[in-house]
Protein backbone atom coordinates (compact mmCIF):
# COMPACT_ATOMS: atom_id res chain seq x y z
CA UNK A 1 0.00 0.00 0.00
CA UNK A 2 1.22 3.49 -0.80
CA UNK A 3 2.16 5.81 2.03
CA UNK A 4 -0.34 8.59 2.71
CA UNK A 5 0.54 11.93 1.14
CA UNK A 6 1.96 14.62 3.41
CA UNK A 7 -0.27 17.62 3.90
CA UNK A 8 1.09 21.06 4.77
CA UNK A 9 0.14 22.27 8.22
CA UNK A 10 1.89 25.23 9.84
CA UNK A 11 3.82 24.34 12.99
CA UNK A 12 2.57 25.56 16.35
CA UNK A 13 3.98 28.82 17.68
CA UNK A 14 7.67 28.59 18.59
CA UNK A 15 10.17 30.90 20.20
CA UNK A 16 9.85 34.56 19.25
CA UNK A 17 13.05 34.48 17.15
CA UNK A 18 12.08 31.33 15.26
CA UNK A 19 11.75 31.57 11.53
CA UNK A 20 8.14 30.96 10.52
CA UNK A 21 7.47 27.83 8.48
CA UNK A 22 7.70 28.28 4.74
CA UNK A 23 4.53 27.53 2.82
CA UNK A 24 4.59 25.20 -0.18
CA UNK A 25 4.15 28.25 -2.43
CA UNK A 26 7.23 29.91 -0.88
CA UNK A 27 9.27 26.73 -1.32
CA UNK A 28 8.10 26.42 -4.94
CA UNK A 29 9.22 30.03 -5.58
CA UNK A 30 12.64 29.35 -4.03
CA UNK A 31 13.03 26.17 -6.07
CA UNK A 32 12.05 28.05 -9.24
CA UNK A 33 14.69 30.72 -8.45
CA UNK A 34 17.28 27.92 -8.35
CA UNK A 35 16.06 26.46 -11.64
CA UNK A 36 14.45 23.47 -9.89
CA UNK A 37 10.91 22.17 -9.70
CA UNK A 38 9.20 19.54 -7.55
CA UNK A 39 8.06 16.38 -9.34
CA UNK A 40 4.48 16.75 -8.10
CA UNK A 41 2.47 18.10 -5.16
CA UNK A 42 3.51 15.18 -2.94
CA UNK A 43 7.16 15.95 -3.68
CA UNK A 44 6.58 19.64 -2.91
CA UNK A 45 4.96 18.72 0.42
CA UNK A 46 7.94 16.51 1.32
CA UNK A 47 10.50 19.16 0.35
CA UNK A 48 8.56 21.80 2.30
CA UNK A 49 8.44 19.55 5.36
CA UNK A 50 12.18 18.83 5.19
CA UNK A 51 13.15 22.49 4.75
CA UNK A 52 10.99 23.53 7.70
CA UNK A 53 12.43 20.71 9.84
CA UNK A 54 15.98 21.79 8.98
CA UNK A 55 15.18 25.43 9.79
CA UNK A 56 13.75 24.36 13.15
CA UNK A 57 16.81 22.21 13.93
CA UNK A 58 19.22 25.00 13.03
CA UNK A 59 17.49 27.26 15.55
CA UNK A 60 18.50 24.82 18.29
CA UNK A 61 22.15 25.22 17.24
CA UNK A 62 22.19 28.95 17.87
CA UNK A 63 24.49 30.03 20.66
CA UNK A 64 23.51 33.23 22.48
CA UNK A 65 27.12 34.48 22.58
CA UNK A 66 28.05 33.46 19.02
CA UNK A 67 28.57 37.08 17.95
CA UNK A 68 31.06 37.71 20.74
CA UNK A 69 33.25 34.60 20.25
CA UNK A 70 36.33 34.96 18.08
CA UNK A 71 36.32 32.34 15.26
CA UNK A 72 39.01 29.67 15.28
CA UNK A 73 41.01 28.70 12.21
CA UNK A 74 39.97 25.48 10.53
CA UNK A 75 43.46 24.48 9.40
CA UNK A 76 46.77 24.64 11.22
CA UNK A 77 49.10 27.26 9.81
CA UNK A 78 51.64 24.62 8.69
CA UNK A 79 48.98 22.72 6.74
CA UNK A 80 47.89 25.88 4.90
CA UNK A 81 51.42 26.48 3.63
CA UNK A 82 51.56 23.20 1.69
Amino acid sequence: AAAPALQYAPAPQREEHAMPDLSPEEVRAQLRALGLAPLDDDDLAEVTHRINAINESVLALEHPDADSIEPLPVFWLTEEQR
